[in-house]
């Protein structure tokens, strides 16, 4: 037990500390005993060794000696304090101590009774020293700082140990897990093994086993990120085991960016020229630009106006990054003598959203992608003269084009020249020549070119039917004034002119003649003859229309035969010729309008104007006799029965016509009417020969004894009866008549039982009964009886003057008896 001491005699020639000898024990605060044979005469030295509980403590040792002589036991005891020689925390770690730390504290795995703490090991003393050296039970990492670097698409390494030995049979296991939270943690892998053990036997705690951690590239411009690593530690060993308790060692891995803004092109050299050849290459980014962000490349040069490009600015997003984008280049042809040109071509890159990609936004491309562009120049002095061939018809202007090829030095003055007068040239000022400026030398000089009109009908040999214009150069610019020498000059337009002269009449297409109007046609020749032309003219049917004129008006012959002609001399070719085309008025309704023509025939010992064709003028003669009826009065009017007629009146507008065998139709206006009047005659007849007769129906009202309205309608109708088919075609509207009844004078009494209205007649004998409609059927039968009664002395039979009206009261009661039932008021 813990409190269990022992102790050995030792002779006196023993080395102390043998421990040799005969040997007792016994338990704290008890006897224990051994015996010797030796004689009391001897020294005897005891040694003894507390319990490792007590080795501490400031003892007193009784020894109690009992002498066996044999005869009598005598006996004695000692009572020796003593002090321990093993102190804790002095450093001195002794051999019944379990470890000495040099100091009385805890948790530093020599607790404050010199006693190995769980979780640590202190089997090691301090170099020189008998100091306990104690370890806790860990894993050791290294690098210890707990932090590693690789760069992108790299590997790094670290290593695991114990940081002490393990307890025979026992173990420490540890899993290495990834970082999948992480935007680093999920680029980073482990190489090889993730799972690691320390052992007795073949994995030894001090010997270091190896971690590789594998980093993807991304291509993206993404900085420094870190990731960390956890590690599961598991143990048998309960010194590990109770450190590892809850405790997760992380190691640190940085990931550094390899990736930096870069722009990438497949040329750096380029070569185009003016006169059309092209050249191209391909663009993209080194780096991907970073989530949500583009890059914008805009292609720059300090020689713009050499070349284009197409296009000139190039977006890059996280997904088109590596994409080639093929950018064209073109000569600009810039009409300038500058020879082969060698310039650049820039890129400016940045970042489409200010702040989003800062590392594309202060990238300069300058060292790695500015190209070289060599312009080939196809320009030299030169004149632009456009068209070269021009046709005009006389009269007509025609224009072309000056411009000089290339940008000139010094103004250049170009004058042109017409080779017949039948041509005249000038610039937009008026001028024979334009002055083309260094600054202006693009403009283009419209040249007008005008062809006289001679009104005359030319023949080759008569006038110049074309001829050219003619171009010279003068400027202080040596190049261009050297032109005029070239085989370029003298950049001829050649200019045809068609004639628009012809031989003819001018004469309207179409005459209009309406009766009794004369119409005035007018004629002219169109072009200059060469002597007198003489104009024959003739009507196609003369039995109706005749022409007259002035005194250049000459007739030949009579009748058909008659020839009728106007004459021009050569030098009255512009004069006017005028004759008139009359149709005589005939009050015939000609059934409105005829056609016939106007013929032409010319004379002359001119060539052109002889037996020239003349188309003939069409002649509409229109007929102002329009078949129709009048009537008089125009409106309505008033008749009362029994009172004066009335009168209507009717004429014809115009002569019925002739038919076939100069026979006519008569026209026969008759007036159908009501029993409201009566008309006399019943109709009238009217023919040719008194067709503008007026005619007179005398009208009047039919006096009956009808009780009707005091004012009614009669309608009056007029049919035409006629086989004139103009006159069948007249509708004369109908006339309404206003009737006024002298059959009654109307008293009107209220009836209260349908709200109706009693009339009666004077004079006296009748009563008209007016009921609302709807208040009685129609099929019913009112039986009306008088029953007359006396009146109030004094009242009955007085008459009262009114006028000239006399007026008798009366009384009595009526009895309506409709299907049978009576109804007094």
């Amino acid at each position: 037990s813990e409190d269990q001491w022992r102790g050995r005699f030792l002779a006196p020639a023993m080395a102390q500390g043998a421990y040799t000898g005969n040997e007792y024990s016994g338990q704290v605060g008890r006897y224990g005993a051994a015996r010797s044979s030796t004689t009391l005469s001897q020294s005897y030295a005891i040694m003894w060794q507390a319990p490792p509980a007590l080795t501490y403590l400031g003892l007193t040792v009784r020894i109690t000696v009992v002498v066996d002589n044999t005869t009598t036991c005598e006996g004695f005891f000692r009572e020796i304090p003593v002090r321990s020689l093993v102190v804790c925390g002095d450093g001195l770690k002794d051999d019944l101590e379990a470890c000495d730390d040099d100091n009385l504290l805890n948790s530093d795995g020599c607790n404050a009774t010199c006693g190995i703490e769980l979780g640590w090991t202190c089997a090691e003393f301090l170099p020189g020293t008998k100091t306990s050296k104690c370890t806790r039970a860990k894993v050791v990492f290294q690098p210890t700082s707990l932090l590693v670097s690789v760069e992108e698409g790299r590997q790094v390494t670290y290593s695991m140990s114990l940081s002490t030995f393990l307890a025979p049979g026992r173990f420490v296991y540890i899993e290495v897990q990834d970082d999948l939270l992480s935007t680093a943690g999920r680029s980073l892998s482990v190489v090889g093994a993730s799972n690691f053990t320390f052992d007795d036997t073949t994995n030894p705690w001090n010997v270091s086993q190896t971690v590789t951690i594998s980093s993807s590239n991304n291509d993206m411009i993404d900085g420094a990120r870190d990731a960390m690593l956890s590690h599961r530690v598991s143990s048998d060993d309960p010194n590990f085991a109770e450190f590892y308790r809850g405790v997760v060692p992380n190691m640190m891995v940085r990931v550094t960016d390899n990736d930096v803004p870069g722009l990438r092109v497949t040329k750096r050299s380029l070569t185009v020229h003016e006169d059309g050849a092209s050249d191209s290459y391909s663009i993209s980014l080194g780096t991907q630009p970073v989530p949500g962000s583009s890059v914008a490349v805009t292609i720059t040069s300090p020689s713009s106006n050499q070349f284009r490009t197409v296009p000139n600015r190039v977006l890059f997003t996280p997904l088109n990054w590596n994409v080639p984008q093929v950018v064209s280049v073109y000569a600009v042809d810039n009409f300038i003598v500058d020879g082969t040109v060698s310039t650049v071509l820039d890129h400016n890159v940045s970042a489409v959203i200010a702040g989003l990609d800062d590392a594309y936004n202060t990238f300069d491309a300058t060292d790695c992608c500015q190209l070289t562009v060599e312009v080939g120049d196809n320009d030299a002095p030169g004149l632009t003269v456009t068209p070269r061939d021009l046709s005009l018809t006389e009269g007509q202007n025609g224009t072309y084009i000056i411009q000089t090829r290339t940008q000139p030095l010094h103004t250049v003055y170009v004058n042109f020249t017409s080779s017949t007068p039948s041509l005249r040239v000038t610039a937009a000022d008026g001028t024979a020549g334009v002055a083309i400026t260094r600054l202006g030398y693009r403009t283009s000089h419209v040249v007008t070119v005008h062809a006289l009109n001679n009104d005359m009908v030319n023949t080759v040999w008569e006038l110049p039917l074309g001829g050219s214009m003619t171009h010279t150069l003068s400027s202080a610019d040596t190049d261009y004034a050297a032109l005029n020498a070239t085989s370029a000059a003298p950049w001829a337009v050649q200019v045809t002119i068609k004639d628009d002269d012809f031989a003819g009449l001018r004469r309207p297409e179409t005459i209009t003649v309406t009766e009794g109007t004369p119409t005035e046609i007018e004629m002219s020749l169109p072009t200059l003859p060469k002597s007198k032309v003489t104009l024959y003219l003739s009507l196609n049917d003369t039995s109706y229309l005749k022409v007259e004129g002035d005194t250049t008006l000459n007739r030949q012959g009579e009748g058909a035969s008659e020839r009728l002609s106007v004459e021009w001399e050569a030098s009255q070719w512009q004069q006017v010729r005028r004759v008139r085309v009359l149709r005589a008025e005939n009050d015939l309704t000609d059934s409105g309008q005829r056609t016939t023509s106007l013929q032409y025939a010319m004379e002359s010992l001119d060539a052109s104007y002889s037996g020239v064709a003349v188309k003939d003028s069409v002649v509409i003669v229109v007929d102002d006799d329009k078949a129709g009826v009048t009537v008089t009065p125009s409106t309505g009017f008033t008749l009362t029965e029994g009172g004066a007629t009335s009168q209507v009146t009717v004429t014809l507008d115009s002569m019925p016509q002739l038919f076939e065998g100069n026979q006519s139709r008569d026209v026969v206006v008759r007036l159908v009417h009501d029993v409201q009047v009566a008309v006399t005659p019943a109709e009238i007849t009217f023919v040719r020969a008194n067709y503008s007769a007026v005619g007179v129906f005398t009208i009047r009202a039919v006096d009956d004894t009808t009780i009707e309205e005091s004012q009614h309608l009669s309608l009056l109708r007029f049919q035409i009866v006629t086989g004139d088919t103009e006159y069948q075609k007249v509708v004369v509207p109908d006339k309404i008549v206003t009737i006024v009844d002298n059959d009654k004078e109307r008293l009107t009494v209220g009836m209260g039982k349908w709200g109706g209205v009693m009339s009666l007649t004077v004079p006296y004998g009748a009563v008209i009964l007016s009921v609302p409609p709807g208040a009685l059927s129609n099929d019913t039968k009112l039986v009306l009886r008088e029953s007359l009664k006396p009146l109030p002395a004094g009242t009955a039979g007085t008459e009262t003057s009114l006028g000239q009206l006399r007026v008798r009261r009366v009384g009595g009661s009526y009895e309506f008896k409709p299907h049978g039932t009576t109804f007094a008021t």
